[in-house]
């Protein structure tokens, strides 16, 4: 505790401020598995040094407070002020990762459905690890750059001027041309314009100009993506319905998949929307119309730097002025039916008008999730800023000791530098390899039980040794060489049962109650 204290006052002698002292924050995580006695004497020394050393505990409880009270004497509990607060859950936290870095984030790259489902299942069926996600993140974006030639193109303001245009070579134009997107792109290109098709396909310096339009469409296309699922989570808030409510993790995968549209829950929020009175209608009209003002996507702006958002918006404003003239009209047609004491009924003709414009606000909302939330992979050029590769990132994060281990058992000339274990074929039993790798390979050829002597006698006839009596090099040049003898009997058998045992703990094989001289086999073909 002084080399402490000495640590925190040359922290303060740095401080330019030194009207506050700062807090050290002492974290304890798993406070059910710590030594009680220990955490109460270390509680009663820091606050012998509270008046130097201000602390805070953090102290991380999977149960309940009760915990702490039962942990912890009273003389103890008096020395704390405790206050309780719930931690951000891991999934909660998840889905939050997700949409600040894949849905609303400005950066170039994106992962794709697979590997983002590799993310997810991995952080919710293993360990619910934060660390270990921004770790396989990390990884991705190693990869992207280091893998992909064309991620020099991952640039949201990449422009014609941009330096890294200059980088690319006739390698780079090729495999932009080998691109499925682009190749479908001038598929599409050549039905309405088959010269700029042929440019495209044999003018490297034409394709270099088009190439930053076709990033900016890209780049367009998540911004407008970001703001209708935005859009799309709003509505689904609007109803109190918990039928089909997704998260926004999962809505954002179908999204990633191209199953959103086609799913069953637009159809659904749809539905409930067909369903609201002309009040509630009334309402939900003005609350899109706030949703689409607020946005910086529909932020004013001069007239030339209008986008798709702002026609929307336009769209919906007039659906919603005329909304308004028809309530207006069936408010007005009701007080003359009153004041003419008429039967109270609505005009000819106001039904029909309000039950066009909730089928128009209805086919106006289909049509917007259905352009804006289309899968990315009929965007051109996506491959320059989508991640794709599940399977290198499986083989890092998701490893098979299973593999690690036959293979070793298997083929041990494959980890140990040895030149004597490495055999003309590989099923071939050499006596020079390890005692466990012999024991495996005979393990290999037994049924699913397995008899112990059959097994011993195998292995010892496996393993010959050189004679026991030591020479002198001259006696060695002189004789002629033996042949090798066995290996004494209680050497084998104590080798035998040490491999054995080793098996046992790698889970190939287990004692059964059938028969007593037997193994049960636990494993069956090679991976």
């Amino acid at each position: 505790m002084i080399a402490l204290e000495r640590w925190y006052r040359s922290l303060l002698e740095l401080k330019e401020d030194h009207g506050k002292r700062p807090t050290l924050v002492v974290i304890i995580q798993d406070f059910e598995s710590f030594d009680q006695e220990t955490l109460q004497d270390f509680i009663m020394i820091c606050h012998s040094y509270q008046e130097r050393i201000p602390f805070v505990f953090l102290m991380g409880l999977a149960t309940s407070i009760d915990a702490l009270h039962q942990g912890l004497p009273k003389s103890v509990l008096s020395l704390l002020q405790t206050k309780k607060f719930q931690m951000q859950q891991s999934s909660e936290c998840l889905t939050a990762i997700v949409e600040d870095l894949f849905v609303h984030a400005n950066v170039g790259l994106m992962v794709g459905p697979l590997p983002l489902k590799q993310l997810i299942d991995q952080f919710m069926h293993y360990n619910f690890s934060v660390g270990g996600f921004v770790a396989n993140l990390k990884y991705i974006v190693m990869h992207h750059f280091y893998a992909n030639p064309l991620s020099i193109l991952c640039d949201r303001s990449l422009n014609v001027e941009s330096r890294a245009l200059e980088l690319l070579s006739k390698g780079h134009f090729d495999h932009i041309r080998m691109l499925p997107s682009f190749q479908r792109y001038i598929e599409t290109t050549l039905e309405s314009d088959p010269q700029l098709a042929e440019m495209l396909l044999l003018d490297n310096e034409f394709l270099m100009l088009q190439i930053p339009e076709l990033i900016q469409e890209l780049q367009d296309y998540h911004q407008d993506f970001a703001m209708i699922f935005d859009f799309l989570w709003f509505i689904q808030s609007k109803f109190s319905v918990s039928v089909l409510r997704k998260s926004k993790r999962a809505l954002y995968f179908m999204a990633l998949e191209g199953t959103l549209t086609s799913s069953s829950n637009v159809p659904f929020l749809l539905a409930l929307d067909r369903k609201l009175n002309s009040n509630d209608m009334m309402v939900f009209i003005e609350d899109c119309v706030r949703f689409f003002k607020e946005n910086p996507r529909c932020a004013k702006k001069l007239p030339h730097e209008e986008n798709a958002m702002d026609k929307e918006l336009a769209n919906l404003q007039n659906i919603r002025d005329r909304f308004l003239k028809a309530n207006d009209d069936e408010s007005r047609q009701t007080r003359i039916a009153q004041k003419s004491r008429d039967t109270i009924r609505l005009p000819k003709g106001v039904l029909g008008t309000y039950t066009l414009l909730v089928s128009e606000i209805d086919e106006f909302l289909a049509k917007l999730f259905s352009t804006y939330l289309d899968c990315h992979t009929k965007m051109p050029l996506y491959e320059i800023c989508y991640y794709s590769q599940v399977t290198i990132q499986q083989k890092a994060f998701l490893p098979q000791p299973r593999a690690s281990i036959q293979t070793a058992l298997g083929q041990p000339e494959l980890y140990l530098n040895c030149e004597c274990c490495h055999p003309p074929s590989a099923d071939m039993v050499l006596p020079t390899q390890h005692d466990t790798c012999i024991l495996y390979k005979l393990y290999v050829e037994c049924g699913r039980m397995i008899n112990m002597y059959d097994w011993f006698t195998a292995f010892g006839k496996q393993k010959p040794k050189a004679t026991t009596t030591t020479k002198t090099k001259k006696q060695q040049k002189q004789q002629p060489e033996q042949p090798p003898q066995r290996l004494d009997q209680k050497e084998v058998q104590a080798r035998f049962i040490s491999g054995v045992a080793e098996l046992q703990f790698m889970g190939f094989i287990k004692p059964t109650n059938r028969k007593t001289d037997h193994v049960q086999r636990l494993t069956w073909g090679n991976i």
